[in-house]
């Protein structure tokens, strides 16, 4: 089943609070996953339970990636999101655009997708 907003699945431990307290909300404008040996659909299947929960987008791989590229890719996004400040959405389009003008051909970077919201930060 997949997660519902209202089960606590997404709520996230701050380690502030005691064991009666419950957990406050976790508040973030994206979840970063990778295409595992679980196939397509269980991925899919994640996605569908994240976006229906209190996170807005999602950042995936469509198909394997090789661990160069993935690093490359997750070092571009993770500055442009982290230390530029930009949207997921705007760190996607630079990490995508930082493979296009290293002359990657578009089977290579059209595996890294962007679904949800646009335009939350």
């Amino acid at each position: 089943l997949a997660p519902d907003a209202g089960d606590g699945a997404l709520r996230g431990w701050t380690g502030d609070q005691d064991r009666d307290t419950p957990p406050r909300a976790v508040h973030t404008s994206a979840a970063v996953l990778s295409l595992g040996s679980e196939g397509t659909g269980a991925l899919l299947s994640a996605i569908r339970g994240i976006l229906a929960g209190s996170i807005p987008s999602v950042i995936t791989t469509l198909t394997p990636a090789p661990p160069r590229l993935a690093m490359a890719f997750s070092a571009e996004f993770y500055h442009a999101l982290l230390y530029e400040g930009r949207s997921p959405q705007g760190a996607w389009n630079q990490a995508v655009g930082g493979l296009m003008a290293a002359q990657y051909s578009p089977r290579v970077w059209a595996r890294f997708a962007f679904i949800g919201h646009p335009g939350f930060a």
